[in-house]
């Protein structure tokens, strides 16, 4: 990889069973990058004085360092790298794992996704249920998923030292004993716990971690060893594992821990604490804690690419499916006691999210450095075109309604798609000034001609010149979104899945009322209240469920035009 490289760093938000639309956008974003580097190839195998050498393919070189990631965001990027890395297909597109995973899910021949996740079979009698839903299906998701690589083979665009970070909430937490001066020397200490953590894996054979893991911050992966693909199975499962409503995971961290003062105390000779870190701990979803590792991207990109972040040669992008909005007006109907427990709920979840330090370097961070992929639907590309409460079909039901029924999850993952396709041609991309510093070339008028744009689409491409950071080839002409005959372009988008009531209760109406059933036997251990419950309360529940399902999917058939 030349010197003069731009370089990349992905992070994949949180975002349940919306974790689809991510899968959509890093499929399309590596087919991308895929096309380009065989053009690129075809070209240098030519030379530039070959009759059949093409001038209008940019030959710059771009460079995927880092990809960080919460959540479902966290098992896209795990996955990514078990694409990219896979040498077993000739081609990019031909790699099927995302898809499979995020749009077929669980589903089979016999049964779909939310019917293994409502199964019963995980609850015993009468005993404590460990989660609202059955955790096996996601559990033999990853089994499929995760296997040994039999060749790995890292594509040029793929940095040699790209790391991956998947972020998971530690519910044993990290202790780290603080000493104080006292009177009491058996007790002088202040005890401290941190429950945020992260998986750090960087690529390569295994070496110094396999033989003083407790010395390394991160874990050297190889692909092809069992034992690393069990741990990174492991990180996606810890990062997953939402909260209450999957079963919490055993986790066991391959590498030191990360402190977050750690970076405070580099270079103090004297240390007055101590740190006790058990290799396994229980764990729940990355999301809990820090749903948007920005800042860990960020951080990572900044280690291992100096030069670059100073010469501005890079970018940081940022999938969110879900993206945080500005909160909402203030209900005059809730007062008192309850008011007063809202807003707690939410100023303690706030402040646990905002990562300080995240916040700091995403601030710092040049212009035409920080871009968000999120979904949307246009009618001219560039315009959002609101008539929906939801543009995602899996949004509904804080991001649970991708279960309910796999063309929700396809839906997503086509918008993710063609999102991510506009993304590449119409935004990410630098004003023509730019680009000799940033990328390393003098784009020319071949170059221009099929590549350039203006973001302003009422003006003509001359008149305000951009120039993409990463150029589909499968563009004839960008300004014109015109694509070239052995290509099709898609711009159509699909509708919502239309939701049937009626059908829903019909096919899962038994399945839930035995899972009701069930973990009302397990919490209710005083066998009147349960009976009372099962006489007086089931009905009430289920209720309110079937409404609030009823509501959330209905909705985005019935919003008016914005």
């Amino acid at each position: 990889m030349s010197e003069k490289s731009f370089k990349l760093c992905l992070t994949m938000a949180g975002a349940v069973s919306a974790g689809a639309y991510t899968a959509g956008v890093l499929d399309e974003l590596f087919h991308v990058l895929d096309l380009w580097e065989q053009e690129k190839q075809k070209n240098a195998a030519l030379g530039t004085d070959h009759p059949d050498y093409d001038h209008s393919i940019p030959m710059h070189e771009v460079s995927l360092e880092v990809m960080s990631g919460a959540s479902a965001g966290g098992i896209a990027a795990a996955l990514s790298l078990q694409k990219i890395l896979d040498a077993s297909y000739e081609a990019m597109e031909d790699n099927k794992i995302l898809k499979e995973c995020w749009v077929t899910m669980a589903d089979d021949d016999h049964s779909g996704t939310l019917e293994k996740l409502l199964n019963s079979s995980d609850l015993k009698c009468r005993q404590t249920p460990s989660s609202l839903l059955n955790g096996k299906p996601i559990n033999d998701l990853a089994n499929r998923h995760f296997k040994p690589l039999k060749n790995v083979k890292r594509p040029s665009w793929v940095s040699e030292q790209a790391e991956l970070l998947l972020t998971t909430t530690n519910l044993d937490g990290l202790q780290i004993d603080i000493g104080f001066n006292g009177a009491d020397k058996k007790d002088q200490g202040h005890a401290m716990t941190q429950h945020s953590s992260v998986f750090r894996f960087k690529l390569g054979e295994q070496n110094n971690t396999k033989e003083n893991p407790a010395e390394a911050d991160y874990y050297t992966i190889d692909l092809t060893r069992e034992t690393a693909i069990d741990y990174l199975k492991n990180a996606a499962l810890s990062t997953s594992a939402f909260p209450i409503g999957l079963p919490s995971k055993k986790a066991e961290l391959p590498h030191k821990p990360y402190l977050k003062f750690d970076a405070y105390l580099k270079g103090e000779e004297t240390l007055n604490w101590k740190v006790e870190w058990p290799r396994t701990f229980d764990s729940i979803d990355g999301g809990l804690l820090n749903n948007e590792p920005y800042g860990w991207g960020v951080k990572i990109l900044g280690e291992n690419c100096k030069t670059e972040l100073k010469e501005n040669r890079y970018a940081v992008i940022m999938i969110d499916p879900l993206p945080s909005s500005k909160p909402k007006t203030k209900d005059p109907s809730i007062s008192g006691i309850f008011k007063t427990a809202m807003a707690m709920f939410k100023a303690l979840r706030n402040e646990v999210m905002m990562n300080q330090e995240g916040i700091v370097q995403a601030i710092a961070l040049k212009d035409r450095t920080r871009f968000l992929i999120a979904p949307k639907k246009s009618t001219d590309n560039l315009k959002l075109d609101a008539k929906n409460n939801y543009v995602l079909a899996s949004a509904p039901l804080s991001g649970f309604a991708g279960f309910i029924e796999k063309k929700r999850r396809a839906h997503d993952y086509e918008l993710g798609r063609k999102n991510c396709r506009d993304f590449l041609r119409f935004h990410l991309c630098l004003p023509l000034e730019m680009v000799a510093e940033r990328l390393g070339i003098d784009p020319n008028d071949a170059m221009m001609l099929r590549f350039g744009i203006n973001p302003d689409k009422e003006q003509p491409v001359a008149e305000n010149p951009f120039f993409p950071i990463i150029p589909d080839i499968r563009l004839r002409k960008a300004c014109k979104n015109d694509t070239l005959p052995q290509f099709t372009n898609a711009n159509e988008y699909l509708d919502h899945p239309e939701f049937d009531p009626k059908k829903f209760r019909e096919d899962y109406g038994k399945l839930l009322n035995k899972r009701l059933n069930r973990l009302a036997g397990g919490v209710i251990k005083n066998i009147f209240l349960y009976l009372l419950f099962i006489v007086l309360g089931k009905r009430k529940v289920k209720k309110v469920i079937y409404d609030t399902i009823n509501i959330e999917l209905d909705s985005q058939h019935t919003a008016p035009d914005e």
